[in-house]
């Protein structure tokens, strides 16, 4: 009853392992499912194992980007009202949401679809020497 890797279908435990493999070790995955770690080595190299592995790989990140939309939309928002409020009351908090931002990649992807990224960079530039000078004054 052997089957041909590419056409075969995983197993309950093998489905279990995809799971399992982004919680755990393989020694760790291998040991909970009672199989060895040779087993589990050559699961990776059947390509309905490593389909599965790929699907959920794409299911985390997407989740994970959504996430961190979630929270660069926060920090945008917070940004811009930090800036029209013409200073903000922590002085910390517009370098780090500006940090936020910059490692996001929005600015560059503002820039490349012919969005105002310098405008937008020199009014937050702007707004952090305002809220130092403040500091200082």
């Amino acid at each position: 009853m052997f089957q041909s890797h590419n056409k075969m279908a995983l197993t309950n435990k093998q489905k279990l392992a995809v799971e399992k493999l982004f919680r755990q070790t393989d020694s760790e995955t291998a040991a909970s499912l009672g199989v060895s770690l040779e087993t589990l080595q050559r699961w990776k190299r059947q390509p309905a194992f490593q389909a599965a592995i790929a699907a959920k790989t794409k299911e985390i990140r997407s989740a994970a980007a959504r996430m961190l939309s979630m929270g660069l939309l926060a920090a945008a928002q917070k940004l811009k009202s930090l800036i029209e409020a013409g200073g903000p009351n922590d002085r910390s908090d517009p370098k780090i949401l500006l940090d936020t931002l910059k490692a996001s990649g929005l600015f560059e992807e503002a820039a490349s679809e012919d969005q105002a990224g310098d405008s937008i960079e020199q009014a937050i530039a702007e707004a952090l020497k305002t809220a130092s000078n403040e500091t200082t004054d």
